[in-house]
């Protein structure tokens, strides 16, 4: 929302649009492409916290981005923008998943499941849905759903050096369920000048949040499908990005055995070295004391910033979960939809 004094800017639950702002003399400059917003507000001061978090995990901690002038909302964040006042941001949706009490916690699953489908489905308009299918269970869960919910004019595509096991996986699936299926092979040469060309550095500069490495894997592919007409204008991409995350499948499991009643510092030693691991590992020789010691420091501060106590109830898993869902999911996982948006596409 825009007024002659005020501005008033939101993100959704899992930041699939991102906001970037900066102030420029009295006035802010916001907007969803970080690039067009740093340079409008001529930002020029690298911000090195993070620069450091960018080479060792591939995205930023927190709000900061490349420029220390330039701030970006976190998932389920607003903030309202004044003249010559500091911004004033707060968090209305903070993932922290506790343990369910349920007793039927997988047909609770399979309701869930259901109600995203049909509200899904609704959302189409009978318009053709392009999935890339792998040979892993999220693209399966995607197809399946469709599938159950009757919906028919359903596309799989597959991509990657021809003869890999994930397409020959995919073209079998496809086929139990009726849906056609196309394959989009990569070769070295192919990547190498996909990637020197000039469509492929306006996609970078379109997609780049300032935040995390752009997300490449699918560019060539999803071009390709829309060259041949195999994706037609209208078409709408879903994939299953982030379905190993929500089941669970990154939580270290030494994180699920850990003592609700263990030391709270010992606890949190136990969350960042899991952390640290998996996450902020890119590059070993970046990985000094003092180094992982500083990214500790971002991780506990963004987490008390979102309203989340690293010492508190919400179990060592919990908090584990809640810091990559907010900075990987979000930043480099989720932001991977803009390539079907640079294509001309709608997503879900």
């Amino acid at each position: 929302y825009l007024s002659a004094d005020w501005c008033f800017a939101a993100t959704d639950r899992v930041g699939s649009i991102p906001i970037n702002f900066a102030r420029l003399g009295s006035q802010w400059v916001v907007g969803s492409e970080a690039r067009r917003v740093a340079k409008a507000s001529e930002c020029r001061e690298v911000e090195e916290d993070a620069v450091t978090a960018l080479a060792m995990a591939g995205y930023t901690v927190g709000a900061a981005t490349f420029y220390k002038e330039l701030s970006a909302l976190d998932p389920g964040e607003w903030v309202c923008l004044r003249r010559n006042e500091a911004p004033e941001r707060r968090h209305y949706y903070v993932y922290a998943p506790q343990p369910d009490p349920s007793d039927d916690p997988q047909g609770q699953l399979a309701e869930v499941l259901s109600s995203v489908f049909e509200k899904t489905v609704a959302s189409l308009d009978g318009r053709t849905v392009m999935v890339p299918l792998s040979a892993g269970l999220d693209s399966r869960l995607v197809v399946s759903g469709l599938h159950e919910q009757g919906y028919e004019n359903v596309k799989c595509f597959s991509y990657g050096q021809p003869g890999n096991y994930e397409a020959a996986t995919a073209r079998r699936i496809a086929e139990v369920l009726g849906y056609p299926w196309s394959f989009v092979p990569h070769s070295p040469r192919q990547q190498a000048a996909t990637f020197r060309s000039d469509d492929c550095a306006a996609f970078i500069a379109f997609a780049d949040t300032l935040q995390a490495i752009p997300f490449q894997q699918d560019f060539h592919a999803v071009g390709e499908l829309k060259r041949t007409g195999f994706a037609p204008p209208d078409a709408v991409f879903i994939n299953g990005q982030s379905g190993d995350f929500i089941t669970g499948n990154h939580i270290p499991k030494a994180l699920v055995e850990l003592s609700a009643d263990a030391d709270p510092a010992a606890r949190w030693r136990g969350i960042m070295e899991a952390a640290v691991d998996k996450h902020f590992d890119l590059w070993t020789v970046l990985k000094t004391p003092e180094r992982i010691g500083h990214i500790e420091t971002l991780l506990r501060q963004d987490l008390v910033n979102t309203g989340i106590d690293p010492y508190g109830a919400l179990p060592a898993f919990g908090v584990f979960e809640a810091t990559e869902y907010k900075n990987r999911q979000s930043k480099y996982v989720v932001a991977g939809q803009r390539t079907y948006e640079w294509f001309g596409f709608e997503w879900r």
